[in-house]
C-alpha cells in the first residue's frame, strides 16, 4: 500500500511538475472537449423501428452497455423523429472495472515505441505589472520507450524566447520533460482506474452513438488529506478505453513551488489501431519567487510520429 500510495503521488506530481519548473515558458491553446454525439441528420439506421405518440419514426441504436446508474433516459426526441437506445446494463463500477483490464491489455500490448515530444511552456503574466508580459521555452524531443522501464530521450531542438531582464538570465534551467510512464500511461494506468476504491464516481453527462455510448465519469479522492486531482473522464463503452481527461488539484501537491493547480487536460487519439495519448496540457499558478514575478505557468506537450513494436535493442538505452 505504501508503494502504491508513493506511486499514484508520483505520477500526479508529474503533470504539475512539467509546468512548474522551466527555465523559460508558450502560451498553449485551450483544451479541447471530446467529439460532439452524433447528429440525428447523420445517424445511422441499424434497425426499423415502431412510431412514437406523434408518429415519427422511432430509430433503434444497439450499444454494448449502458451504465445501471445512466438516469438519462434511453429514448431521445428530435423534431423529425425519435431515437431508443437498447443496450446491455450494466453498473458504472463494471464499467470502470472492463476500462481498466482494457487499459492493461492495451500496456501490455506494447513491447517498445518511439515518438517525437514537443513541449511548450510559457511564463505568462506580472504580479505586479504587465498581464501580457510572458516568456517562452519550447523543446522537441525523440522519446524510445522499451518495456518495463527503459528509456532515452534525444533532444532535437530547442529555443527561448519573450520577455526576459538580464537578471533573469541565470534562472535555474530545470527540466521540463514530461515522464512518458507517468503521462503517456504506457508502464501504468491512469491512477483512478489503477486504485478504484480510494475515488468516487458519478455520471455527469453521456453522448449516444449508434454503435456506442461515451460516458463523462466525475471523480474525486475519498480522502481529504491526500493531495490528488479530482476532474472528468469520458469512456467509450464499446472499447472500454477512456478518451479525455480533464482535471484539477483541490489540495496542492506543491506547495512550496505552486500556489494552485487549476487545470490539466489530456486528450487521447487512435494511432495504428492503439490509443495513446496525444496532448497533455496544464495550467498552473506558481510562487513568485521561483518564476521572477510571473504569475501563472502554461504547459502543452504534444505526442506524435508513433512507432511501435521496432524490437529496440537494449544497447540503444545506454546512450548518454
Amino acid at each position: 500500500m505504501v508503494n502504491e500510495s508513493v506511486r499514484r503521488r508520483s505520477l500526479c506530481c508529474a503533470l504539475a511538475m512539467a509546468a512548474a519548473l522551466a527555465a523559460g515558458a508558450g502560451a498553449p491553446a485551450g483544451g479541447e472537449p471530446p467529439p460532439a454525439a452524433l447528429s440525428p441528420a447523420d445517424s445511422l439506421l441499424l434497425a426499423p423501428g415502431p412510431r412514437d405518440s406523434l408518429g415519427r419514426p422511432v430509430e433503434i441504436w444497439r450499444v454494448p452497455a449502458l451504465a445501471a446508474e445512466d438516469t438519462f433516459g434511453v429514448r431521445v426526441s428530435y423534431a423529425t423523429r425519435t431515437i431508443e437506445v437498447d443496450g446491455k446494463r450494466i453498473t458504472l463500477r463494471d464499467i470502470l472495472e472492463r476500462a481498466r483490464a482494457g487499459e492493461r491489455r492495451r500496456r501490455e500490448a506494447i513491447r517498445d515505441v518511439t515518438y517525437t515530444e514537443q513541449l511548450r511552456i510559457a511564463l505568462v503574466g506580472s504580479r505586479g505589472g504587465d498581464p501580457d508580459r510572458r516568456r517562452i521555452f519550447e523543446v522537441r524531443n525523440r522519446v524510445y520507450f522499451k518495456r518495463p522501464d527503459r528509456e532515452l530521450r534525444i533532444e532535437l531542438g530547442e529555443r527561448h524566447y519573450g520577455d526576459q531582464k538580464e537578471s533573469e538570465k541565470t534562472a535555474l534551467r530545470a527540466s521540463v520533460s514530461v515522464d512518458v510512464r507517468d503521462a503517456l500511461d504506457f508502464a501504468t494506468g491512469p491512477f483512478y482506474l489503477e486504485d478504484i476504491d480510494s475515488y468516487r464516481y458519478e455520471i455527469r453527462d453521456r453522448r449516444l452513438f449508434p454503435d456506442r455510448v461515451l460516458y463523462a465519469v466525475g471523480f474525486a479522492p475519498r480522502s481529504d488529506f491526500d493531495p490528488l486531482p479530482e476532474g472528468t473522464f469520458w469512456i467509450d463503452t464499446a472499447e472500454f478505453v477512456v478518451v479525455h481527461e480533464e482535471m484539477r488539484f483541490a489540495r496542492n501537491p506543491l506547495p512550496l513551488v505552486l500556489e494552485s493547480v487549476d487545470e490539466i487536460v489530456r486528450e487521447r487519439r487512435r494511432v495504428d489501431e492503439r490509443w495513446v495519448v496525444t496532448r497533455v496540457q496544464v495550467k498552473a499558478a506558481m510562487r513568485s519567487a521561483l518564476v521572477f514575478g510571473f504569475k501563472t505557468a502554461e504547459m502543452e506537450a504534444e505526442f506524435s510520429a508513433f512507432v511501435f513494436d521496432q524490437g529496440l535493442d537494449d544497447a540503444l538505452f545506454d546512450r548518454r
